[in-house]
């Protein structure tokens, strides 16, 4: 099992302010096997970058003795797949389109991203209806490219449990259709193992996240393994369904302490993860 981090972990990482090439080659000095890049509004993988920028940058990641794993986003926060705005629902689908083609000239094999947000306005129904379409959409693109769309497991008030995760993604009923497992969200809204359980092969990416439960209503994520997600039983699930992805940390850089520091303390608690699995 190879491993992973996101962009995010790195200063400037949120914005596109972080030169992809230098993050991975930090990662992998870290013991990071790759790096999981973000589209942006701008930076090296963003709205505006051209598919040449695309594959120099590939390149320059491959001679620096790393690859990107896979593309992912957070621009789908303010611009949901599933707005009842035509605009901001057209917004969306060209970042979902632009992180497909990214993926595809970064040769990484995924791109995930959040399905919708359910909130005031757009109903829980519109938002599956909407859902549905848009992703439909983006996989039929994913096939065209040779690359697998994964939806993940995010706060958003939408496809709460496993079980309608799995219809939805039956719904769409497209080859180039996957799922990120985000563990840690997973363990929010109940157990990452069962999910696995429910999922299966549509398993294509994991977002390997830890949080502690402190009550129903309080939990706060900490780095991998400090937490209480059940690991043994979390790659005892992979094991059975026989994924070979990337163990991808998600990690946010942050104040609390060196970004250098948190991608080595990270780093080795997927190592060892990474250990286990193969055990």
């Amino acid at each position: 099992m190879k491993t992973g981090v996101t962009i995010w972990a790195f200063p400037g990482g949120l914005l596109g302010r972080t030169r992809v090439d230098k993050a991975a080659g930090e990662a992998l000095a870290a013991g990071f096997d790759g790096l999981d890049v973000s589209l942006t509004q701008v930076g090296d993988v963003s709205l505006r970058s051209k598919p040449a920028q695309w594959n120099d940058l590939r390149q320059k990641v491959s001679e620096a003795g790393s690859c990107i794993q896979s593309v992912s986003t957070l621009l789908l926060h303010d611009f949901p797949l599933t707005s009842g705005d035509p605009e901001r629902a057209q917004t969306a689908m060209r970042i979902g389109t632009a992180m497909l083609e990214a993926a595809a000239a970064l040769e990484a094999p995924t791109a995930a991203l959040s399905p919708g947000h359910v909130n005031e306005t757009d109903s829980y129904a519109d938002c599956y209806r909407r859902a549905l379409e848009q992703v439909g959409q983006l996989s039929r693109r994913a096939e065209e490219l040779g690359v697998t769309l994964c939806i993940e497991n995010v706060v958003n008030r939408f496809l709460l449990s496993p079980l309608e995760a799995a219809q939805f993604f039956d719904a769409v009923g497209s080859p180039a259709l996957g799922f990120c497992l985000d563990t840690g969200n997973a363990r929010l809204q109940g157990y990452p193992e069962q999910w696995i359980d429910v999922l299966g092969s549509r398993i294509r990416k994991v977002h390997a996240t830890d949080l502690k439960v402190h009550s129903p209503l309080h939990a706060e994520f900490t780095d991998v393994g400090a937490g209480d997600v059940d690991w043994t039983a979390t790659l005892a699930g992979l094991r059975k369904i026989g994924y070979n992805g990337p163990l991808i940390a998600e990690l946010f850089a942050s104040d609390k302490r060196p970004y250098t520091e948190h991608l080595q303390i990270n780093g080795a608690a997927l190592r060892r993860l990474a250990e286990a699995f193969h055990a």
